[in-house]
C-alpha cells in the first residue's frame, strides 16, 4: 500500500465521516468532493472546570531517563 492510499484509508475511517452529510448537504460541497477535516470554532455553552495541573517534575526529566 502506497502511501496516498494509507492516507486516504485512515482519513475515510475517521469519526469525520459520520458527520459528512450533516456537513455537505448545508454547505451545498458536491459529492466528488470529500471533507477531511472540520474545525469547530465558538464558545463552551457552560464553563469548562479547571484540570489540576500535573507538577513539572513529574512531566519532563533533565539528564535522566
Amino acid at each position: 500500500m502506497n502511501l496516498m492510499a494509507l492516507i486516504d484509508y485512515i482519513l475515510s475511517r475517521r469519526s469525520i465521516r459520520k458527520y459528512e452529510k450533516k456537513v455537505n448537504q448545508p454547505l451545498k460541497i458536491p459529492d466528488k468532493w470529500k471533507v477531511v477535516a472540520l474545525l469547530t470554532l465558538g464558545y463552551p455553552a457552560e464553563q469548562p472546570k479547571q484540570r489540576k495541573k500535573k507538577a513539572i517534575e513529574k512531566m519532563f526529566s533533565q539528564n535522566t531517563y
